[in-house]
């Protein structure tokens, strides 16, 4: 009886088709069983990298984000052994050839057994300037103070100018290459080594510029301050007002000025004069800035020039 189902080609076939249903449950039920179950997971932060951009001379200056989230996916054991380390997030600026602002995207690589799904966020902007150099002087100025009978009569640098690199955008702004100098303490001519800062003119240190040398050698000069005196100012007048006028007050601001200079001639001196002042057939007031004569060898200290006011009314 087993032979003749055997011979009849519908049962032939209904035993195929049950076999072939049998070996692919076999098959797809064991990779069912030996094929690890995918997870995902996140790795980041990622400071983003990138490739040089093609135009000559140009630089990133800016870049939002500069760090991303990259999520992977694999089998348990191959996420087990994922670092930060073996992730990397990029941009590609290999196809930039001028400044400006740039909108890209970002790509990442995955260690083996893993794949990357997503990056958050997915794009960055960047942002490139030319690079270039100028040559500016050096300027140095004295921090803090010397002690009371000295001063620093002169900060000279081993160079006068300093060459400075970096984004045009930025080298734009700096006004002037500063070196400072401590002097507080100095009684005595010293040297000293300083860092040349670029310096915006509002004061501030800027970035991104780098200076050459980075540092000068400035020999300063501390001499012991010479005496001073205060003295009155008496204001000099020439000629007279107009006949039925007279002068009716002088006033002048300060009345009193800081003088230096040698012991032996300024200990001689109380009073100094300005040049004479015409009131010659003036009928109203005369004002003006008027310089006060001082010796050759002798200063004012805050300058020689005073505020004159001469009132002229009628008799």
């Amino acid at each position: 009886m087993m032979d003749r189902l055997l011979d009849n080609d519908t049962v032939l076939k209904i035993l195929s088709v049950l076999a072939a249903i049998f070996l692919w449950l076999q098959v797809n039920g064991a990779t069912t069983h030996t094929r690890p179950p995918e997870k995902q997971v996140a790795v980041g932060p990622l400071t983003l990298q990138w490739s040089p951009p093609k135009g000559s001379n140009l630089t990133v200056t800016s870049m939002h984000p500069s760090a991303v989230d990259v999520q992977l996916q694999g089998p348990s054991k191959s996420l087990s052994s994922v670092k930060r380390g073996n992730v990397t997030a990029w941009v590609n600026l290999s196809n930039i050839t001028r400044p400006g602002t740039y909108t890209l995207p970002i790509v990442s690589s995955s260690p083996p057994g893993t794949t990357s799904v997503s990056i958050a966020p997915a794009q960055v902007t960047v942002t490139l300037d030319q690079m270039g150099t100028r040559k500016l002087p050096v300027t140095v100025e004295p921090q803090g103070a010397t002690p009371a009978k000295y001063e620093v009569q002169s900060l000279v640098p081993q160079i006068s100018r300093a060459v400075i690199s970096g984004p045009m955008q930025d080298l734009n702004r700096v006004k002037k290459v500063v070196a400072t100098v401590p002097v507080a303490g100095h009684n005595a001519d010293f040297q000293d080594q300083s860092m040349l800062v670029p310096v915006a003119a509002n004061g501030e240190t800027v970035s991104h510029v780098e200076v050459s040398p980075p540092m000068v050698s400035v020999a300063a000069t501390i001499r012991r301050k010479p005496p001073e005196v205060t003295v009155g100012v008496v204001v000099r007048i020439s000629g007279h007002p107009s006949a039925g006028y007279a002068i009716s007050s002088i006033a002048v601001t300060p009345r009193q000025l800081t003088i230096t200079g040698p012991k032996s001639v300024i200990g001689k001196i109380s009073t100094v004069y300005t040049t004479a002042i015409s009131v010659s057939g003036m009928t109203g007031p005369v004002k003006g800035s008027i310089p006060v004569t001082l010796p050759a060898s002798v200063s004012a200290v805050n300058g020689n020039l005073v505020q004159v006011s001469i009132d002229i009314a009628p008799k």
